[in-house]
């Protein structure tokens, strides 16, 4: 009696065997279905998810040329140098059609941007050269952000958010250097009237230091 009941169960795991084997089935394919259909609703309706941020960093090579700048002029010249570099080779590579290298490249020179604003607060220069050299600052940052702007044009959605806080980012640089050069603040944030901004800036450009 013992050894029946031992063999019906065997047949019956046996037959049950592929059952579960097509309940796997079904349900793997059920799921396959949800994320094909999933994926036909967010393109139809152009959602893509962001793309990373670019690492934003300033190369070997290129910091030991700044650290070895101790003149604060020729300090934050050789930062706009750089900074130029990089923008033109993210030029190059959105005119490629090669965005995230492109955004690679922009992160490095956020970096740099970044780096000649801290240069330019905490170096030391005598009387008004530091004024001159925020004023020379902020003429290529405004330069550099029409630039930045058409390549965002060009940059697919998915890279929507990294354009947007690169830009921002340099806006902000840019504001920054204005305020500096007044000595108090004149723009508080990056949402204040674009004609406030021009009429500083346009000031800014046409002051020539003693």
């Amino acid at each position: 009696m013992g050894r029946g009941e031992d063999n019906f169960g065997r047949a019956s795991s046996a037959k049950r065997a592929p059952r579960l084997q097509i309940l796997r089935s079904a349900k793997a394919a059920c799921a396959t279905l949800l994320i094909l259909n999933l994926a036909r609703v967010l393109f139809a309706q152009n959602v893509f998810l962001p793309a990373p941020p670019p690492y934003r960093y300033i190369p070997k090579d290129e910091r030991a040329r700044l650290d070895e700048t101790k003149n604060l002029k020729s300090r934050v010249a050789l930062s706009l140098e750089l900074s130029g570099e990089r923008l033109s080779r993210a030029e190059e590579l959105t005119n490629e059609q090669k965005f995230d290298e492109a955004v690679s490249e922009l992160g490095i020179y956020q970096a740099i941007i970044e780096d000649a604003l801290r240069a330019l607060k905490e170096g030391e220069t005598k009387g008004n050269r530091r004024r001159d050299l925020y004023r020379r600052f902020e003429i290529a940052l405004r330069g550099q952000l029409s630039r930045l702007e058409a390549i965002r044009r060009l940059m697919p959605s998915e890279q929507a958010v990294n354009m947007n806080s690169i830009i921002n980012a340099i806006k902000r640089a840019r504001i920054d250097a204005i305020n500096a050069f007044y000595g108090h603040v004149v723009i508080h944030d990056i949402e204040e009237s674009a004609s406030q901004e021009k009429s500083a800036a346009d000031t800014m450009t046409k002051r020539k230091e003693p």
